[in-house]
């Protein structure tokens, strides 16, 4: 033992050697208890096997069995030994990362009956959950009125669906997602991690997941809040694991349609799936594929309650894959290779383009992720595997019309800007009929802005020094372009090598090694329609590396090119379980090198020797010399830059669950957690450095190669007591102490200061979780959740403070409610179904068979927001209000919603199954507010048209010459009526879902 522990800790060293990365499990293992019936004595030597696979074991003297390795699923486990009669138990449920008891006692006497056989219940209890950890599986992804992992991870205590309305008031700049953000314990959305099948699916710029996974797919999803083991890295707040099916020994096939389309008020909501799955070679599992495909489009991927319908220019349209390959040979070894992917391009609504609406930001999300692994069963106790993949997200954002054709953007004349209200982006006021804005009528739902032009065609000096010959617009009677084009690309290539080892009946030890390089790529251009003046100008603003300036994707060496960090990582972790009492404990290592280079001096960054001043006082230089001298002081050059620092952090985890009553059991965890900032907020642009440290200007904050990793502390204590035969309750409370997290300040330089990250704010986090969960009993099964939060901190986002670092004020210095605090939140799920032969009965005919319904009650305390006097709120112009309370020191109105699916089954020909639901989102239509103007607390009314200046504005413009077109207060009063401060309607959808 003694040999192996140090083998273990050996091989965790040398992994720092060689080489964090983002992995996850995706098995658990069967363990229990072989004893004779007539007395309770252990049967050693008993034969214990999951029907159907390879997968099983002997007992030992004592009777006690573990089977390792045993993917997510549910199975029928055998046990069998001579002078007892063999026994069955199926419906026995493994779970990621957990141990399923199941113990048997086998009878001597009813060995004349043959098998026996008996179906095993979901424990309501856990008993070696040492961690806030949530569990839904296949068929309640099924039921549930949700589509999507990510509204199946919203439902539960402790996560928030933070509605991230940017249109209505500056939350930190931050890039926009079409599955909104996650916040999990008042964490920022970037702590939580994301895994399909162990591998990870984050960007690791910006800290967003936009890999979307096919329903029909899912086998598991697990969700942990708290208490992370030690095989978990780059986390601070949650992860997400989604566990997809593989093929089997038999043919399977679904197709599913889904559809809002059968009824007048429909959102042109459409999803197309398809899966197959089986063996390679008929009747044998040792080789079997998956393969899954979806197609879903939306017509307005995002409703609200108060746009009379569609909102233009807001659809989506999706396309996403999954597939796996499994070899399961006889022998000690198995392999799968996989792919998984999605291809989303969709458009942004934004309400101050309303008048412009072709212009509105398009976007264009990719993700592509293929992986491999190798395992090797060693002997019953022991075995490892061996894991690779590539991972590649990556986005282009840019206007709804020219998009990534940088050319198009160029405007010689400027690009037109507001008109002469300052309340719409369009060139024109636009017909409209004043009548028909409340409806949205087709015909003044949109208009074709962009009218014939002239083109004139300049000589462009490229970046390069060569010229080439490009054709602009030179009019303008065209509307304003979304003057900003952005692409990043992110991938990784990573490798991981777990042990896994039964080395006592009553020690599971696990140790690993991790090993992530990047490849990051990233190109913004801040005002593309200069492009016209080439080098002398069109492309001074662009924050770039891995691109070059025309955004082409470049490998070219020096300080902007492509950045390649790695991530390493060890941990060694002892899963310790003896008569109910469970102690998870282990140590991790993670080694962060950034690979790029930093500023000697951030405060004199041009001229960090002072050689202006060498220049002015020392004698002996020629003119030449001291002119060289002067220059060099306002250029960067490599002698002011050094090679960023790597980092290293140590995180212990320790994690105690103990019965204290028959059916009670108690759990405490404990953990340092450390996470890399978003890695965007690291990287910097020399070049563009350079230029704004002379020039200064307008506000735009700079990466930090100094960056060190966010760190939490978390705590957690917890209670789970079966309080009936069929229910449960779980009562957990944690505290999170959290501290250098990113946030954008003010760096004094010479000769002009620049804003810049530092790890500055800090937060503290508690609450308490209550679940109640009922286990179907009568046809009815349900879930209760209630969490009360309190999460309080000096910045929301990296970017919370953008105002005060470009205005140099004062950043807080105390803790104040968070934007995503969300004190109260209620979550309860009702499910009846009834099975074959149930229900009621007309002759021999049951209407009811085989159906269920399940409802979704979704309640929540509003969001906070700062008061502030009234002002001119909706324009682009007043973005430094005047506080007239503290930071976020008032709260939103409550929401409430209720979800309903229903469904029916048919079996068609004995061999098809069809499934028919109808799916209705917010079934009383309740108008719920997600956001307010901070100036009155109301979701369409600032107050500023009461005030004085407001008075004098509708005045102002109350003349004009034709009575088609709207005044001033009347283009006023559309634009604070903006319907995404309002949460979705009532919609229905309608789906049928064939399997076989």
């Amino acid at each position: 033992m003694r040999k192996f522990v140090n083998t273990l800790w050996v091989l965790s060293f040398a992994a720092l050697l060689l080489a964090v990365s983002a992995w996850a499990g995706t098995t658990g293992k069967i363990a229990g208890v072989v004893t004779d019936k007539t007395n309770g004595q252990p049967i050693p030597g008993a034969a214990i096997s999951i029907v159907g696979t390879t997968w099983g074991a002997l007992t030992d003297e004592e009777g006690r069995f573990v089977i390792l390795n045993v993917p997510v699923g549910t199975y029928t486990l055998k046990a069998t030994i001579v002078g007892f009669a063999p026994m069955e138990v199926t419906n026995v449920g493994v779970n990621v990362d957990l141990t399923t008891i199941q113990d048997f006692a086998l009878s001597s006497e009813a060995v004349e009956l043959g098998t026996v056989s008996v179906t095993a219940e979901r424990p309501l209890v856990k008993q070696d959950r040492t961690s806030s950890l949530r569990i839904v599986g296949a068929e309640d992804v099924q039921n549930l009125p949700t589509r999507g992992y990510q509204d199946v991870v919203g439902l539960q205590a402790g996560a928030i669906r933070f509605s991230d309305n940017v249109g209505v008031r500056q939350r930190g700049g931050r890039e926009n997602s079409t599955t909104g953000t996650l916040n999990v314990r008042g964490g920022r959305s970037s702590e939580v991690a994301y895994y399909v099948d162990g591998f990870s699916q984050q960007d690791p710029l910006t800290g967003l997941s936009t890999t979307q996974i096919n329903n029909n797919s899912i086998q598991e999803v697990s969700i942990v809040t708290g208490g992370f083991n030690a095989e978990y890295g780059l986390i601070m707040s949650g992860a997400v694991n989604v566990i997809t099916r593989a093929g089997t020994d038999k043919f399977h096939g679904t197709f599913e349609t889904v559809t809002d389309n059968f009824h007048g008020e429909n959102y042109d909501f459409n999803v197309y799936s398809g899966v197959l799955s089986g063996p390679i070679t008929p009747g044998s599992d040792k080789l079997t594929f998956y393969v899954a495909g979806e197609r879903r489009w939306a017509g307005d991927r995002e409703p609200h309650a108060t746009a009379g319908g569609m909102l233009p220019n807001n659809e989506s349209g999706l396309w996403n894959w999954q597939g796996k390959l499994n070899w399961r040979p006889s022998g000690n070894v198995s392999a799968l290779v996989g792919t998984n992917g999605s291809v989303e391009k969709w458009q942004e609504y934004r309400h101050d383009y309303l008048f412009n609406i072709q212009h509105t930001p398009k976007y264009d999300d990719r993700n592509y992720s293929v992986f491999g692994e190798l395992t090797h069963t060693v002997n019953s106790k022991t075995f490892h595997t061996l894991k690779a993949n590539w991972f590649s997200t990556e986005r282009i954002r840019g206007d709804g019309v020219h998009f990534d054709d940088l050319w198009a953007y160029g405007r010689p004349s400027g690009n037109p800007n507001f008109d002469q209200t300052q309340l719409y982006t369009a060139w024109d006021d636009m017909n409209l009929d004043p009548d028909s804005l409340e409806h949205g009528s087709e015909e003044n739902k949109y208009f074709p802005l962009v009218t014939p032009h002239e083109d004139s065609v300049f000589e462009v000096l490229m970046p390069d020094g060569s010229t080439r010959e490009q054709s602009f617009v030179v009019r303008g009677d065209e509307a304003t372009v979304w003057d900003d084009l952005l692409k990043r690309k992110s991938s990784y290539v990573g490798a991981d090598w777990d042990l896994v080892s039964q080395v006592h009946p009553n020690h599971e030890v696990k140790a690993g090694l991790e090993f992530q390089r990047h490849a990051l790529r990233r190109y913004q251009h801040l005002f593309p329609v200069n492009v016209y003046q080439g080098a002398n100008g069109g492309f001074d603003d662009i924050d770039h590396f891995g691109y070059n300036e025309l955004g082409e994707e470049s490998d070219e060496g020096g300080l902007n090119s492509v950045k390649n960090p790695i991530n390493m990582a060890a941990y060694l972790q002892d899963k310790f379980e003896w008569e109910g009492l469970v102690v998870n404990a282990g140590l991790r290592f993670d080694y962060f090198d950034y690979k790029t280079e930093r500023l000697v001096d951030p405060e004199q960054p041009l001229d960090p020797f002072d050689r202006a001043t060498y220049a002015d006082t020392a004698t002996g230089l020629s003119d030449e010399e001291r002119n060289a001298l002067r220059q060099g002081a306002q250029e960067l050059s490599e002698d002011e830059l050094t090679s960023s620092e790597s980092v290293s952090r140590l995180s212990p985890r320790l994690g105690v669950a103990f019965p204290v009553a028959d059916g009670s059991v108690f759990h405490f965890s404990y953990g340092k957690f450390f996470q890399r900032p978003d890695l965007q907020n690291l990287y910097v642009n020399y070049d563009y450095l350079e230029y704004k440290i002379r020039t200064g200007g307008y506000f735009f904050a700079f990466g930090n190669p100094n960056l060190e990793p966010e760190e939490t502390t978390a705590y957690e204590a917890g209670w789970q007591r079966r309080v009936s035969d069929n229910a449960s309750i779980d009562i957990t409370a944690f505290y999170k102490d959290v501290k250098n997290l990113t946030e954008v300040v003010t760096q004094p330089a010479i000769p002009n200061s620049f804003s810049t990250y530092r790890n500055v704010d800090y937060g503290t986090v508690k609450g308490v979780e209550f679940s109640l969960d009922v286990r179907r009993s009568r046809n009815i099964s349900a879930q209760f959740n209630y969490a009360l939060a309190y999460a309080d901190g000096t910045g929301s986002f990296a970017n919370t403070q953008s105002n005060i670092a470009w205005t140099v004020a004062e950043p807080p210095k105390h803790a104040t409610p968070l934007e995503f605090d969300q004190r109260h939140k209620i979550t309860g799920v009702l499910d009846i179904r009834t099975g074959p032969g149930e229900g009621p009965k007309l002759g021999d005919f049951y209407p009811l068979e085989r159906a269920g319904v399940n409802f979704v009650l979704g309640a929540g305390s509003g969001f906070p927001y700062s008061p502030v006097f009234v002002y001119n709120e909706v324009t682009l112009g007043a973005i430094s209000p005047r506080p007239s309370g503290p930071i976020n020191s008032r709260r939103q109105p409550w929401q409430y919603r209720v979800d309903m699916k229903a469904n029916r089954e048919i079996t068609i020909a004995g061999k098809m199954n069809l499934d028919l639901y109808v799916w209705v989102i917010n079934l009383f239509d309740r108008d719920n507010v997600v956001d307010v103007y901070e100036s009155t607390g109301l979701p369409n009314e600032t107050g500023w048209l009461e005030t004085p200046d407001g008075q004098q504005f509708i005045v102002d413009n109350s003349m004009i010459h034709d009575t088609s077109r709207l005044t001033g207060e009347e283009k006023y009063q559309v634009r604070q009526a903006d319907p995404r401060n309002y949460d979705t309607p009532r919609q229905i959808r309608f789906g049928a879902r064939w399997t076989f």
